[in-house]
């Protein structure tokens, strides 16, 4: 069975069709995507240590 990382690295493979600088673009846009991820997940915690709740009055998550 093949692991995600090498799944992962031939779809890199095929989509930037060997060209150095679509793999460094996609390099890029991947830092870009874990620190939005980051952040996300970061607010989201936020909130729960918060106790935030949206207005509807749901309890929190």
């Amino acid at each position: 069975m093949l692991s995600e990382r090498v799944i992962a690295e031939e779809l890199l493979c095929r989509l930037c069709n060997d060209n150095s600088e679509r793999v460094e673009e996609a390099g890029e846009a991947a830092v870009q995507v874990l620190g939005a991820r980051l952040c996300l997940w970061d607010g989201v915690l936020e909130s729960i240590r918060h106790g935030d709740r949206e207005e509807s009055g749901s309890p929190p998550v």
